[in-house]
């Protein structure tokens, strides 16, 4: 599943009012009263360490997004949570976006 597919699924259920992709893995999303975050996509089928710092490189995303069938090594929770990075599923990451939509 790409990022931009993902994300204009996303855009069409209104948990989303628009996207900014940066490149394949990483978009600025902009929700319905203008709240802004910064989410990576990883594309590995195990996501490791390096999926982390790349997520943290300019601009640097709050989320970490991957699909149900990939796996996340524990190197990379640890790295993740050091660098307050969030780590979500894309269901979960869509049960995140409809509390933060609430909460705004």
């Amino acid at each position: 599943m790409s990022l931009k597919s993902s994300l204009m699924r996303y855009v069409e259920d209104n948990r989303l009012q628009s996207f900014n992709a940066h490149d394949d893995k990483k978009a600025t999303l902009y929700l319905a009263k203008g709240q802004r975050i910064d989410i990576y996509m990883a594309t590995q089928y195990i996501i490791g360490e390096a999926d982390v710092a790349e997520a943290k490189e300019d601009p640097p995303a709050e989320y970490l997004v991957y699909n149900t069938w990939d796996s996340v090594s524990d190197r990379a929770k640890d790295a993740a949570k050091r660098t307050g990075l969030e780590i979500y599923t894309f269901g979960g990451f869509g049960n995140l976006l409809d509390r933060l939509n609430a909460n705004q």
